[in-house]
């Protein structure tokens, strides 16, 4: 193996401060003694799947993205797709200096340049999760629906502002021309049948620069975190989308937060699905957790009480049962994992009770949850 750190550096990646960042990293990592590096440029689209591929082929154990997601998406697309027996023994590492940097974000990578030094020398790592969506990996958050539509249009135009910045213009230009659709969702087994803005399947708690779609996710617990925003009319997309932000959403009767390993999604027309922000194609689309499938430097699994747990408590978030002796399966050497069914959040307050968000009228949803689509579907089938 290799000694060296390989840096793969997308020099335009938050127009250009990434090489800044990465200039003031190498400063401090040059009074690090020992700490040697190399380093490869990214020269357009899909390059840095490639350089992340190569650098594992040829022996190097610590590689490391310089960038923002994009850059991410694109490094660990080309590493998970390497033998287990390369995989193993590699170890990816993060410097955030992209527009959205939420991989980052939610695994607590530091942005202070001293900070990253250390933990980078350390090359102390653990396992994250990374999920699947037909076949492409993601490692924060995927989805099919409006915000697949929005980070199409937000990939089309100059990224000029803030990745925040650009999503939201982006989510009120598509709000005007979109329309709510009708989806089968099948959580490992369980069928649920909705009309719905937007499916968001969350290995990581946070996309599109800071916004909180899937609270209470994490990157190591062995399950995704699904939510479904129903059938939203405009004025509630509106009066829902600045609590994005905090995470605070979930509290709305017509968004539902469930766990799942495995998520299919069938729709009443050609849905749009994004994984990290990329739009790879259209549904149906099923999504996969690999758990534990990632060496990541600085990964930790979050403190008893922090801020996740936190944020779990206060949006009602279902925990896994107590174990029993009897029930309890064997200790995994590595660490915990959730073994559980799919299980739907409890509400964190009674629907209607509050009042960022009123009781909702009949005509934003349908009776049960149900939709006409699939209920003609299944009589012209079964004709």
């Amino acid at each position: 193996m290799k000694s060296e750190l390989l840096f793969i550096v997308n020099p335009v990646a938050g127009h250009g401060r990434s090489m800044r960042v990465f200039s003031r990293l190498e400063s401090v990592m040059d009074q690090v003694a020992g700490l040697k590096r190399l380093v490869w440029l990214t020269r357009g689209p899909g390059h840095a799947l490639e350089l992340a591929r190569r650098a594992a082929l040829e022996g190097y154990d610590r590689i490391v993205a310089v960038g923002g997601d994009g850059t991410v998406h694109e490094a660990i697309n080309g590493l998970m797709g390497l033998k287990p027996e390369i995989l193993n023994r590699v170890s990816f590492g993060v410097v955030p200096a992209g527009s959205g940097n939420d991989f980052s974000r939610n695994l607590g990578i530091p942005t202070d340049v001293g900070a990253l030094a250390t933990l980078l020398a350390s090359g102390s790592s653990g396992l994250a999760d990374v999920g699947t969506v037909n076949g492409h990996y993601f490692a924060n958050v995927a989805g099919v629906g409006f915000d697949a539509e929005v980070a199409r249009m937000a990939n089309r135009v100059p990224k000029l502002v803030p990745g925040t910045l650009t999503y939201v213009t982006c989510a009120l230009a598509q709000l005007a021309v979109y329309r709510n659709a009708a989806v089968r969702l099948t959580l490992d087994g369980q069928v649920l049948e909705r009309r719905a803005l937007l499916v968001a399947v969350g290995n990581g708690a946070r996309y599109a620069g800071g916004m909180t779609i899937c609270p209470g996710a994490r990157m190591d617990d062995g399950v995704f975190r699904v939510v479904v925003a129903g059938d939203l009319s405009r004025a509630q997309v509106l009066q829902v989308l600045p609590q994005v932000f905090p995470g605070r959403h979930v509290a709305h009767p017509l968004v539902e937060v469930w766990d799942a390993r495995e998520v299919h999604v069938e729709a009443d027309r050609p849905l749009s699905i994004q994984a990290d922000g990329e739009v790879i194609g259209t549904v149906p689309a099923t999504f996969r957790l690999l758990p534990r499938a990632l060496p990541v430097i600085g990964l930790r699994t979050p403190e008893p009480g922090g801020a996740d747990a936190e944020l779990r408590e206060a949006e009602g978030a279902r925990e896994p049962a107590p174990e029993t002796e009897a029930s309890a399966p064997a200790a995994d050497p590595a660490g915990p994992r959730a073994e559980r069914e799919p299980a739907k959040r409890e509400p964190a307050s009674e629907p209607g009770r509050n009042p960022a968000f009123p009781q909702s009228s009949d005509e934003d949803s349908l009776p049960g949850g149900g939709n006409g689509y699939f209920e003609r579907r299944r009589r012209r089938d079964s004709a």
